[in-house]
């Protein structure tokens, strides 16, 4: 049994796919997106909305990933470390209140610890960009933005060497993608593979 990470940007399919997974894999563990549960915690429903610390908040983010990982020897997670680093990445650069120094040991910090996990995964599932951006208050409604993570999502599993755990979705339908999922977690062959 494997540890699975699903990977993208925002409006890719990455959510249904895994509330698909939760019923059709039992057997397997299963780890909810950690920005969606802290948000519901602290009783936010939008990001925009959010009065805290935005870099505790996303040092939390990362901790509750990595503790939830910490708790399987199986699992499919609804976004990851390496989402959890990209995202943090792209924010951080955009930040005026902190001094280039500051940003880099945030940044090392945040990366050591998201790598550290990401590279315990046995597959990361990539979701490409085949959908409309859809709103959900978690992430921005921006096709440049969605652009931007997709391309840093691939561009660090890449320079993390994951390269070989990489399984890029190839087909749109709900059906299909729960049927490469099982393909990957049982070896099955597919002819969509």
């Amino acid at each position: 049994m494997l540890k699975l990470s699903l990977i993208g940007a925002a409006s890719t399919g990455k959510t249904t796919v895994y509330e698909a997974c939760k019923q059709a894999f039992p057997e397997y563990n299963f780890i909810p997106e950690q920005v969606r549960v802290l948000m519901q915690e602290l009783g936010y429903t939008s990001l925009y909305d959010m009065d805290v610390d935005p870099i505790a908040f996303r040092f939390q983010i990362l901790k509750r990933q990595i503790l939830c990982e910490k708790q399987y020897s199986n699992f499919i997670a609804d976004r990851g470390t390496i989402d959890a680093w990209v995202y943090f990445r792209y924010w951080l650069k955009d930040n005026q209140d902190l001094n280039q120094t500051q940003k880099q040991n945030y940044l090392n910090e945040f990366e050591n610890q998201a790598k550290k996990a990401a590279l315990q995964y046995d597959k990361i599932v990539f979701f490409p960009i085949m959908f409309d951006l859809v709103e959900d208050g978690i992430r921005y409604n921006n096709p440049e933005y969605q652009n931007s993570i997709s391309e840093l999502m691939l561009q660090q599993v890449n320079d993390w060497g994951l390269n070989d755990k990489l399984y890029i979705i190839r087909t749109k339908t709900l059906i299909e993608r729960v049927q490469e999922i099982r393909a990957l977690l049982f070896g099955e062959s597919n002819s969509l593979l």
